[in-house]
Protein backbone atom coordinates (compact mmCIF):
# COMPACT_ATOMS: atom_id res chain seq x y z
CA UNK A 1 0.00 0.00 0.00
CA UNK A 2 2.67 2.35 0.48
CA UNK A 3 3.83 2.38 -3.16
CA UNK A 4 0.74 2.92 -4.47
CA UNK A 5 0.36 6.08 -2.27
CA UNK A 6 2.42 8.25 -0.22
CA UNK A 7 -0.35 10.12 1.21
CA UNK A 8 -2.49 7.47 3.35
CA UNK A 9 -5.89 9.80 1.98
CA UNK A 10 -5.16 8.42 -1.74
CA UNK A 11 -4.51 12.40 -3.06
CA UNK A 12 -1.10 12.31 -4.94
CA UNK A 13 1.04 15.43 -4.49
CA UNK A 14 2.43 15.65 -8.15
CA UNK A 15 5.67 15.16 -7.66
CA UNK A 16 5.63 11.94 -8.70
CA UNK A 17 4.55 12.69 -12.16
CA UNK A 18 7.14 15.32 -12.02
CA UNK A 19 10.21 12.73 -11.45
CA UNK A 20 9.24 10.20 -14.09
CA UNK A 21 9.16 13.47 -16.42
CA UNK A 22 12.77 14.41 -15.19
CA UNK A 23 13.77 10.65 -15.80
CA UNK A 24 12.30 10.68 -19.15
CA UNK A 25 13.77 14.02 -20.29
CA UNK A 26 17.24 12.92 -18.68
CA UNK A 27 17.25 9.62 -20.70
CA UNK A 28 16.26 11.43 -23.65
CA UNK A 29 18.96 14.04 -23.35
CA UNK A 30 21.14 11.42 -22.99
CA UNK A 31 20.10 9.19 -25.97
CA UNK A 32 19.80 12.53 -28.30
CA UNK A 33 23.92 13.34 -26.86
CA UNK A 34 25.27 10.16 -27.70
CA UNK A 35 23.10 10.24 -31.13
CA UNK A 36 24.39 14.00 -31.79
CA UNK A 37 27.93 12.40 -30.66
CA UNK A 38 27.51 9.99 -32.81
CA UNK A 39 26.81 12.17 -36.23
CA UNK A 40 29.78 14.54 -35.57
CA UNK A 41 32.13 12.19 -34.93
CA UNK A 42 30.90 10.30 -38.26
CA UNK A 43 30.58 13.77 -39.79
CA UNK A 44 34.26 14.27 -38.42
CA UNK A 45 35.23 10.96 -39.84
CA UNK A 46 34.36 11.67 -43.59
CA UNK A 47 35.37 14.99 -43.38
CA UNK A 48 38.83 13.71 -42.90
CA UNK A 49 38.79 10.82 -45.32
CA UNK A 50 37.70 13.53 -48.14
CA UNK A 51 40.63 15.55 -46.72
CA UNK A 52 42.96 12.61 -47.37
CA UNK A 53 41.73 11.83 -50.40
CA UNK A 54 41.80 15.23 -52.29
CA UNK A 55 45.31 15.47 -51.01
CA UNK A 56 46.14 11.86 -52.68
CA UNK A 57 44.65 13.50 -55.30
CA UNK A 58 46.86 16.18 -55.88
CA UNK A 59 49.95 14.26 -55.36
CA UNK A 60 48.72 12.21 -57.77
CA UNK A 61 48.01 15.14 -59.90
CA UNK A 62 51.46 16.97 -59.20
CA UNK A 63 53.28 13.73 -59.89
CA UNK A 64 51.85 12.93 -63.66
CA UNK A 65 52.41 16.82 -64.01
CA UNK A 66 56.00 16.70 -63.37
CA UNK A 67 56.58 13.66 -65.67
CA UNK A 68 54.67 14.70 -68.43
CA UNK A 69 57.00 17.58 -68.43
CA UNK A 70 60.12 15.64 -67.80
CA UNK A 71 59.46 12.33 -69.79
CA UNK A 72 57.93 14.41 -72.98
CA UNK A 73 61.38 15.08 -75.02
CA UNK A 74 59.27 16.18 -77.98
CA UNK A 75 57.65 19.14 -75.79
CA UNK A 76 61.21 19.63 -74.34
CA UNK A 77 62.65 19.43 -77.85
CA UNK A 78 60.21 22.61 -79.26
CA UNK A 79 60.35 24.63 -76.04
CA UNK A 80 64.06 24.29 -76.35
CA UNK A 81 63.86 25.25 -80.13
CA UNK A 82 61.46 28.14 -79.68
CA UNK A 83 63.78 29.73 -76.52
CA UNK A 84 66.51 29.49 -79.13
CA UNK A 85 64.70 31.35 -82.07
CA UNK A 86 63.76 33.91 -79.68
CA UNK A 87 67.32 34.68 -78.62
CA UNK A 88 68.81 34.64 -81.82
CA UNK A 89 66.23 37.25 -82.80
CA UNK A 90 67.18 39.41 -79.87
CA UNK A 91 70.81 38.94 -80.62
CA UNK A 92 70.73 40.10 -84.10
CA UNK A 93 68.16 42.86 -83.26
CA UNK A 94 71.20 44.04 -80.91
CA UNK A 95 73.56 43.93 -83.56
CA UNK A 96 71.62 45.56 -85.42
CA UNK A 97 70.88 48.41 -82.92
CA UNK A 98 75.13 48.61 -82.71
CA UNK A 99 76.03 48.61 -86.24
CA UNK A 100 73.41 51.41 -86.43
CA UNK A 101 74.80 53.24 -83.60
CA UNK A 102 78.62 52.58 -85.16
CA UNK A 103 77.20 54.34 -88.11
CA UNK A 104 75.90 56.79 -86.18
CA UNK A 105 78.96 57.61 -84.60
CA UNK A 106 81.01 57.43 -87.55
CA UNK A 107 79.48 60.27 -89.13
CA UNK A 108 79.22 62.17 -86.31
CA UNK A 109 83.01 61.94 -85.54
CA UNK A 110 83.28 62.76 -89.18
CA UNK A 111 81.36 65.91 -89.04
CA UNK A 112 83.56 67.35 -85.77
CA UNK A 113 86.68 66.79 -87.73
CA UNK A 114 85.07 68.11 -90.67
CA UNK A 115 84.19 71.59 -88.18
CA UNK A 116 87.29 71.56 -86.34
CA UNK A 117 89.63 71.34 -89.33
CA UNK A 118 87.86 74.31 -91.60
CA UNK A 119 87.48 76.23 -88.13
CA UNK A 120 89.73 79.38 -88.34
CA UNK A 121 90.32 79.13 -84.75
CA UNK A 122 92.68 76.02 -85.29
CA UNK A 123 95.42 77.40 -87.09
Amino acid sequence: KQQKSRHSDGESDGDDDFDDENVKASKEDTKDKYAVAQEAYGAQTRAATMVRSVEKLLAMVADIRRAHLVNDAAALVTAADARRKIIEERTQATRNAVAELNTAVDTAVRELETVYYNSKYVK
